[in-house]
């Protein structure tokens, strides 16, 4: 007989991203800040391929915001609205369809919001967590490079050249997770209904659960190489979640918050 509070997780070999296949991001109203994200975004990482997906926005601010987007050559999946938690889990549905035809299982995929700023080497950041996690044993869960906790939570590690610690609970600003997750319906949709109960939000149900139910192991980076520029502005708070209200601890030098560009 199982003991209480444990579960079978997958038996596969730890699938450590090299590469990132793309990225998707979460947009829903508050005109500007997508658009600040997606140049800054496009500077830092030139290369990578964006999609973004708006939660059913309605003032005409936005819409003409979005209508720019999409005339830059980004794809804009435009919802109906469902909220935060519903909205996150119609992305893990369509990100559930690549695996294994637009991607391969091992594939790095890169959560973001939309009031964010990045710094050149972000990504690759979390692609050297992602390696030093497996050369520690264990095999990679969610990786991110923006540090939302003022004291770490735990020992700090170096993940091949980069200081990190393990974090079950941190954030859903920017996060790298492997595209297998999005393969494990059962896991998402208990992330979605346990973060719909109100005790705690998607991200720590989504990262927590990796843990839990998959066996993965999630870090943070000791510095944010982005920064949370909407902080004071979030829809989360809105929506009955608890939102993360500053910019980031130990910002990479060279992120300069005050004027949304990188010297």
């Amino acid at each position: 007989m199982p003991v209480v509070g444990c579960h079978n997780k997958p038996q596969r070999g730890p699938l450590t991203p090299s590469r990132i296949s793309h990225a998707v991001m979460l947009t829903y109203e508050r005109a500007g800040l997508l658009t600040a994200t997606l140049e800054s975004l496009m500077r830092a990482s030139p290369d990578l391929h964006v999609v973004v997906y708006d939660d059913g926005s309605e003032t005409p601010e936005k819409l003409a915001e979005l209508d720019t987007v999409e005339a830059s050559g980004i794809h804009v999946n435009r919802l109906g609205h469902r909220g935060l938690v519903r909205t996150w889990m119609e992305i893990f549905i369509a990100l559930s369809a690549g695996v294994n035809t637009v991607y391969e299982e091992d594939a790095g995929i890169v959560l973001l919001e939309d009031d964010l700023l990045f710094a050149s080497g972000w990504d690759q950041t979390m692609l050297r967590m992602a390696k030093g996690v497996e050369r520690l044993g264990l095999k990679p869960g969610a990786m991110t490079c923006f540090r939302c906790h003022e004291e770490p939570q735990a020992k700090v590690y170096d993940l091949n050249g980069v200081q990190a610690y393990q974090s079950m609970q941190h954030g859903f600003q920017c996060n790298m997770v492997p595209a297998w997750v999005f393969d494990q319906a059962a896991f998402l949709e208990e992330a979605a209904q346990n973060s719909e109960k109100g005790d705690h939000g998607i991200d720590v149900w989504f990262i927590g659960g990796m843990a839990h139910r998959l066996g993965l192991t999630s870090f943070m980076s000791m510095e944010s190489w982005v920064a949370h520029v909407g902080a004071g502005r979030s829809v989360a708070a809105d929506q009955g979640y608890v939102s993360f209200k500053g910019v980031g601890y130990n910002l990479v030098h060279g992120l300069d918050v005050d004027s949304g560009q990188l010297f």
